[in-house]
């Protein structure tokens, strides 16, 4: 749990300092941004993930579990080698895809107001934006959770800092996102090219190629699954609603990566290497490890999801254009969404260590059913609101069935009842806040104070003795090192 705890918080401040230089700039994007413009990225985006469906998603799915399957430090060194050609062999041809089809993507998706450079812009970031993939794995692999997070800030600096000049000194819109992007994304490959080059070496090896791909099919059909799961609705949003509400949802989306990137992505970066070192462990001691995993998951992840719910609408009052504050009341919504996925995604470790991914492409294709057939009926009737509500179904339909199947392939007893009481609580907390209905900004920051007080209080009072213990020296020794890290 120490180590879990330390390299947790080292991702997690990464990411913090990510998201919150995401809200700091929030004034500027929804102020210099059109709802338009934020529509134009949004499907810019998208575009990008259907590409990537279609040539390279799942491509490093199985690295860690081959790399950490064998013990041969040149077998080691070839799967990583394969996997870094082999990604960024599939993301420059759909980079010069995406280039080529430029006019019918402008024509179908992006609208009038979008030029060909913008696509251009999209297609050379994804293109070069694949280059760091491995080598970062390589050192989440290691356990280098420092240098992993001080590469992305230092990315972080470059894109914001070139956002800032290009929005509001040359007011170049979504043309300035996209350059500043690949300016960064190009500087990032450098570095970590060199990096994995010197830790690495460069071996390639066709079986492994041959290897890596099989396991990655069944997870390249999931991807495409979850990317129906997650943003076909935006398809339905454009057709019914326009570019707009496109990117009013997209904002309120914003809120739902901005949770998973602080919490839930940074603990499962640091937990899944742990798990499968103690994936052989006698069942015992594996469950008891298992549990207070998914209880620290759940706790940060249920934390942070009933603080943005209850803040998120003061927020937008004070950073963001009036045209955006409509994406407040989707936000507890999405955020709902993203705690179902958190759970689902630390399951998908057990498809991984039985060597079972297909199970996941079944179970998530069974709820994409489900969702395109909920956003048929709701979107029209409601907007983004059933945009929405479908999502939360869909989800919540995906962790049922992974849950399910996860236990038969590896194993696992899991204790769901606290995870059940901090979702009810953080529950509570939102619909006490709506119940009052605040007016003023003022009242709007008193009341998700209070409400957000409350649930941190129900918390306290029914963790038991041994879990407030725990979670006191974990976060008394995370402080301990900041220090001595600061100190040195």
């Amino acid at each position: 749990m120490r180590r879990l705890g330390r390299a947790s918080v080292v991702y997690g401040l990464g990411a913090a300092v990510g998201r919150a230089a995401s809200i700091v700039m929030l004034p500027i994007y929804t102020r210099l941004l059109t709802p338009g413009d934020y529509g134009i990225l949004q499907m810019l985006d998208l575009t990008i993930d259907v590409i990537a469906l279609l040539l390279s998603a799942g491509a490093t799915a199985g690295v860690m579990r081959f790399y950490y399957k064998s013990d041969s430090p040149e077998e080691r060194k070839s799967i990583l080698g394969s996997a870094f050609l082999m990604l960024t062999g599939l993301n420059t041809i759909g980079g010069l895809l995406m280039a080529l089809l430029a006019p019918a993507i402008m024509t179908h998706l992006l609208g009038p107001t979008a030029t060909p450079t913008m696509v251009y812009l999209s297609a050379a970031n994804f293109a070069v934006g694949a280059i760091s993939i491995v080598p970062l794995l390589l050192l989440q692999m290691q356990e280098r959770a420092m240098l992993f997070t001080m590469l992305n800030v230092g990315r972080l600096v470059v894109q914001l800092t070139l956002n800032v000049v290009l929005l509001v000194v040359f007011r170049m819109g979504p043309l300035g996102i996209l350059t500043s992007n690949l300016v960064a994304s190009s500087l990032m490959a450098i570095v970590t090219s060199v990096l994995f080059v010197r830790g690495a070496g460069f071996r390639i090896s066709w079986e492994a190629v041959r290897r890596l791909q099989g396991f990655a099919i069944p997870y390249q059909v999931t991807m495409a699954g979850a990317f129906i799961l997650t943003f076909g609705n935006r398809f339905f949003i454009k057709k019914y609603f326009g570019i707009d509400q496109v990117g009013i949802y997209g904002l309120a989306f914003q809120f739902g990566f901005l949770l998973a990137s602080l919490t839930s992505a940074p603990i499962l970066r640091a937990w899944t290497p742990q798990r499968h070192q103690f994936a052989k462990l006698p069942r015992e001691e594996r469950d008891v490890l298992y549990n207070n995993g998914m209880i620290f998951l759940s706790a940060v992840t249920i934390a942070a999801a009933a603080g943005i719910a209850l803040f998120v609408e003061p927020v937008l009052m004070i950073m963001s254009d009036p045209a955006f504050r409509g994406a407040a009341l989707v936000v507890p919504l999405v955020v709902l969404a993203y705690v179902l996925q958190a759970w689902s995604d630390s399951f998908m470790f057990n498809f991984d260590v039985g060597e079972r991914p297909t199970y996941i492409t079944i179970g998530t294709w069974i709820s994409v059913v489900i969702s395109l057939g909920l956003f048929a009926v709701l979107v029209p009737r409601w907007g983004v609101m059933g945009a929405a509500v479908s999502t939360v179904i869909a989800f919540a339909v995906r962790l049922a069935i992974y849950w399910a199947w996860s236990t038969r392939v590896w194993p696992v007893s899991l204790n769901w009842r606290p995870h059940g009481f901090m979702l009810l609580a953080a529950a509570g907390a939102y619909l006490t806040y709506r119940g009052v209905a605040p007016g003023s900004l003022v009242t709007h920051f008193a009341v998700a104070s209070g409400s957000y007080l409350g649930f941190l209080a129900l918390l306290a009072w029914a963790a038991p003795p041994e879990s407030r213990a725990q979670l006191v020296g974990l976060l008394g020794g995370t402080v301990a090192r900041l220090r001595r890290m600061r100190s040195a």
